[in-house]
């Protein structure tokens, strides 16, 4: 990032915000969350710590992961949520999880999948039941590039919403039954509830306890690509 630039001051959006992390700062084992809640994370197992295009950034692809204790306004069981993501993919594997929970009732194996889709959420039914974004292939993504991706569920619509850099690029349907889970666990990001990492680095981690509409992501989108990334405003 280029300091000497003039710094662009862009519109953020936080109404609704209840979790907001910047993995790479500080260079501790506690990562400070910068929503109203202080759901502070805490660093297991030294995911590397490097430099990024704007703010330094988390590796997890060797080893390491956060945990954010499981909190009332983190209950994801209305189906009113919204998560943001800045990743670089070194591969994709879809074993790699970005984001866990822990998830009751038993409701069996739900996914989205498709052609151009880039995260998928899944109940699944055996020895743990866990609530997971996973980070997999699609027509539009390159691998080793950084980008911004959004995942809303809406509780009064069925169709789950997947953005890239602040453009829709996939919506699925999903059953009503999927609607009805609670949460039992604290986050874990940067791999499974288990041992599958997350095959890149992460900048950026938020939460919004509501659905955002577009225009929202790309408010999101253009301020935290500026002012966090420190890449070169987009239209």
């Amino acid at each position: 990032m280029d300091r000497n630039a003039p710094f662009l001051v862009l519109p953020d959006y936080r109404e609704n915000l209840v979790l907001d992390l910047i993995p790479g700062i500080p260079s501790g084992d506690i990562i400070a969350d910068n929503s109203p809640y202080g759901n502070n994370a805490t660093k297991s197992n030294s995911p590397l710590r490097i430099s990024g295009p704007g703010v330094p950034v988390l590796d997890f692809a060797a080893q390491g992961f956060l945990t954010v204790p499981n909190a009332t306004e983190l209950n994801i069981g209305s189906g009113d949520m919204s998560y943001c993501f800045w990743t670089k993919s070194e591969s994709f594997d879809t074993e790699a999880k970005l984001f866990s929970k822990n998830v009751r009732p038993i409701i069996g194996p739900t996914s989205i999948v498709g052609k151009n889709q880039f995260y998928m959420y899944a109940f699944d039914n055996d020895e743990v039941d866990e609530f997971e974004l996973y980070q997999i292939t699609a027509s539009s993504i390159t691998a080793n590039e950084w980008h911004f991706n959004v995942i809303v569920f809406d509780n009064s619509e069925l169709p789950v919403k997947l953005y890239q850099d602040g453009n829709l690029i996939f919506t699925k349907n999903r059953s009503s039954a999927d609607l009805t889970y609670s949460i039992v666990s604290d986050i874990i990001i940067g791999r499974s509830l288990n041992t599958n990492q997350f095959q890149g680095q992460i900048a950026m981690v938020r939460m919004y306890k509501s659905v955002l509409t577009l225009g929202q992501i790309k408010k999101i989108y253009h301020y935290t690509r500026r002012n966090i990334m420190g890449l070169s405003p987009k239209p």
